[in-house]
């Protein structure tokens, strides 16, 4: 069963560094019915995000430069649907 919000299915993000974490959030969450990518760093998450329209980002940030983080705050902060959501 896939899960949909308004019409559109639920895209998940994870980024994690550790390829054994990353497919057992990513198994889970499917398991779920979420739709799930994967990206192994920052650079992975930001080029997949200029790509994909994703809900839900959830970030391992225990090893991330502080540039990075900021890069990704900047495109949830562009994302067009996210701003109708704040007003």
């Amino acid at each position: 069963m896939k899960l949909y919000l308004e019409g559109k299915m639920i895209n998940i993000m994870i980024v994690e560094d550790d390829a054994n974490q990353r497919k057992l959030m990513s198994s889970a969450l499917e398991q779920y019915g979420y739709n799930v990518f994967q990206a192994c760093d920052g650079i992975d998450a930001l080029d997949q995000l200029d790509k994909k329209h994703v809900d839900l980002i959830i970030l391992d940030i225990i090893n991330w430069r502080f540039s990075t983080l900021i890069e990704i705050g900047k495109y949830c902060n562009n994302d067009k649907e996210a701003k109708q959501c704040e007003s």
